[in-house]
């Protein structure tokens, strides 16, 4: 912390150190007899249970479905395995299946289990890794021989309609581990929670009931989210047992450039930092926000140790992220195990990932978006209790130049006392329900009593299916109908758009490489002609984006820079409004949205400097969404207000809807790409025709985000005001009220107009 401040980077850019003091562990005690062997093994590893595992493993013997709720690097998997280890030793058909969200946390799992089954003599063929990854005929053996199955969300997803397959494993489940929940938020959880219907019919359908044990860093609502998830009822545990190794959390402000509101790079600063660590060979693991930048971080960060003689540090900086071929996983994973690789930036595919007690520092590039996973991420880094040693570790806050992650940096005391956010789950989506009844179909015909099962959209999403022809009513039964003959393949659990776009890399030598799919949402706004996109901290160009046979051409570049798509968006609301209310004399709606957006253009920037370089063009069919959204329609009399007092009316309202979406994070588990807003002079002729702030759910059929701030519109506007009030900027800057996201180029803004606004809509 001392040393780094002599360095010719530091411009005073520490504004806040926390000391997190260790804490020492609070051991708990079990009312049920372990079997010997466990009994031996937990002894020979010196492992004194914590009180929140014995709680969660004593509940589960006990037959309940137990949700564990602690920090991370707590255990939580200890407390998991325990049961399902003690059923392999005492009951001789008995199955269990583990999901995990991401491969790489599941890989490390294995490990582990693999050398816990072999001191307790369990024949290590009842283990298996069940993934893309994995081979046919690994496939065919772990169907036939193991009872322990570690496979993943997506995998699943896939497998259910080969449920014959695997009706030994079905047959005998006793357990099903569910880890990292919180993680199951937004789109992803709301699809999860219907893959888990689709389980839970097929096993009812053969008469079995397994118990469910879930896990997940702190969140605010763990019984909703598990019971949302599963259906089931659960017993939540909470009390964190477990030791705390200490760290020092450095929040890390963004400097300006000299006389300007111009922030300098927040990822030159991220690497400043990171390569000044790695140089005192610690280990360091830099999360960013995107997979692009975590391929462009780890490109400049070599080549700057490069430009400094450091040539023993390049090859050991490397990216890691969503995309990678399965073999560059496994080696970046193990390299990261034997300490070969010393630092790698990476997205939140590491985030959730393998618990390597090297790490000696987090740094992250950008709020994450939710305390939540800021925690998460923190906790990678320094993941042994020592309690004979000082703190040893540290993890850096470096902010993006956006307004949540500045209002942080800001207000550091509010970051460290702010309590964990609402997980979202739409069980009534209906374009997510479709997809899956259509997957369910065809597993095996419905029926009217599935309505239990799948909610109250049921019917509403049953006739839909009918009236496309996709099942067919004979009886009381709906028969799968349609001609694809494999759905799940359609139906991608991270979105609700088929990923069906073929990214292609082109070499010199004329030979080519399918790296994976990608939807037409990210396309158009990713991969469109003439983007930047990075491969293994490699630059391509899109040279070709063939729209009807969906494919995309890359090739490689060696320019330095990285595009950004521009889009426009226009709104439209469908009907009434299902809720209505007036709060300060604000009308607030909140019911059904149609969004029409548009990517219009591009625009070439830096990677150095952020500077745009130059503006393209494109020509591409708008992507239409039919979502939810919440509206606030301002009184029209504060026009002439504004106006009267020299102000920009519309770049007022501009300005504080880009800020309100900005500052929705702060109330909800969400990112603010997660959602989108409008606003407009004039509303709709079907409301009041007053001017309107629209903020939507950026996802189709919407999964509670705009609900939730129609709950709290007049806590947001306040935080909002006290966002643009407390911007050191003069006039304007992305730490307030200018969006990445506007397709109208920041154009109109007027801050001191919006903060004027606040003031009389809040009536300060």
């Amino acid at each position: 912390m001392h040393n780094i401040t002599k360095e010719n980077f530091y411009e005073n850019q520490i504004i806040h150190i926390e000391k997190i003091p260790k804490t020492p562990p609070i051991l708990g005690k079990l009312r049920h007899t372990l079997h010997p062997k466990i009994d031996e093994w937990l002894h020979s590893n010196q492992f004194d249970l914590y009180s929140h595992q014995t709680e969660a493993i004593n509940n589960v013997f006990e037959g309940k479905n137990v949700v564990i709720v602690t920090s991370t690097a707590s255990g939580k998997s200890l407390a998991f395995n325990i049961p399902v280890l003690q059923s392999l030793l005492t009951e001789e058909d008995s199955c269990a299946i583990y999901l995990f969200p991401q491969k790489a946390l599941a890989q490390d799992q294995s490990i582990k289990l693999k050398k816990i089954l072999d001191f307790l003599g369990i024949d290590k063929k009842n283990l298996g890794v069940y993934d893309g990854d994995t081979s046919t005929e690994e496939k065919r053996r772990i169907r036939q021989e193991s009872r322990l199955i570690i496979t993943n969300p997506y995998g699943f997803h896939y497998y259910l309609p080969h449920r014959a397959l695997f009706s030994r494993i079905f047959s005998n489940l006793k357990y099903i581990i569910i880890d990292e929940i919180h993680h199951y938020k937004g789109i992803f959880g709301s699809n999860f929670a219907q893959v888990m219907r689709r389980l839970k019919r097929a096993l009812t359908s053969i008469g079995v009931n397994p118990q469910f044990i879930l896990c997940s860093a702190t969140i605010k609502n763990p019984g909703e989210v598990a019971n949302k998830l599963t259906g089931q009822e659960f017993t939540i545990v909470d009390n964190d047992g477990s030791p705390n190794p200490g760290r020092y959390f450095v929040m890390w402000d963004l400097p300006m450039e000299d006389g300007t509101d111009i922030y300098k790079s927040a990822h030159t600063q991220t690497r400043y930092v990171f390569n000044y660590v790695v140089e005192q060979d610690l280990q360091t693991l830099a999360f960013v926000t995107s997979r692009k930048m975590a391929e462009l971080n780890a490109y400049y960060s070599r080549t700057a140790l490069k430009k400094q003689e450091k040539d023993s540090l390049v090859d050991r900086i490397i990216s890691y992220r969503a995309g990678l071929k399965a073999d560059d996983r496994r080696r970046i994973e193990q390299s990261l195990r034997d300490r070969n690789v010393l630092g790698v930036f990476s997205t939140t595919a590491l985030e959730l990932g393998i618990d390597i007690g090297s790490l000696d520092c987090t740094i992250l590039s950008g709020f994450p978006g939710t305390v939540s996973s800021m925690w998460q991420q923190v906790g990678r880094a320094g993941r042994k209790y020592n309690p004979n040693t000082g703190i040893e570790c540290a993890s850096f806050l470096i902010p993006l130049p956006n307004p949540l992650d500045l209002y942080y940096v800001n207000n550091p005391d509010e970051l460290m006392s702010r309590p964990h956010e609402t997980c979202h789950i739409n069980l009534d989506n209906k374009y997510i329900l479709e997809n899956h009844l259509k997957c369910a179909a065809k597993e095996a015909p419905l029926t009217e009593k599935d309505e239990i099962l799948f909610g109250k959209s049921f019917p509403e999403a049953i006739e839909a299916l009918e009236k496309k022809n996709i099942v067919k009513k004979k009886g009381k039964r709906y028969y799968y109908n349609s001609t694809e003959q494999f759905p799940p393949r359609s139906v991608s659990l991270t979105s609700i758009r088929e990923s069906d776009f073929q990214i292609i890399i082109e070499r010199d030598n004329g030979q080519s490489m399918l790296i994976t799919y990608e939807e037409k949402s990210y396309v158009y706004k990713e991969l469109h002609e003439g983007s930047i996109y990075l491969y293994m901290a490699v630059p391509y160009r899109v040279h070709e984006l063939d729209m009807k046979n969906k494919v995309v051409k890359l090739s490689k570049d060696d320019g330095n820079t990285y595009t950004r798509a521009r889009v426009i968006t226009d709104i439209l609301q469908k009907g009434k409004a299902e809720k209505t209310k007036v709060m300060e004399g604000i009308n607030i709606y909140y019911g059904d949205v149609k969004v029409s957006e548009t990517v219009v253009g591009y625009d070439v920037l830096s990677v150095e400097t952020n500077e745009r370089l130059s503006r393209k063009s494109l020509n591409l069919p708008a992507l239409e969404l039919d979502t939810k959204g919440v509206w606030f329609s301002i009184p029209p009399n504060y026009i002439e207000v504004l106006e009267s007092e020299g102000f920009d009316f519309d770049g007022a309202i501009h300005a504080v809807e880009h800020a309100a979406i900005s500052m929705t994070p702060y109330f909800t588990m969400c990112d603010r790409w997660d959602i989108g807003g409008v606003s407009t002079r004039q509303g709709s002729h079907e409301i009041d025709e007053w001017p309107v702030i629209y903020i939507y759910d950026g996802i189709e059929g919407g999964v509670g985000i705009a609900e939730s701030v129609y709950e709290i519109p007049l806590e947001l506007l306040k935080k909002t005001y006290t966002l643009i009030s407390s911007c050191k900027c003069k006039e304007k800057c992305p730490g307030c009220v200018i969006s990445p996201k506007c397709g109208n180029n920041n154009k109109p803004l007027d801050k001191m107009g919006a903060k004027r606004l606040l003031e009389l809509l809040l009536k300060l």
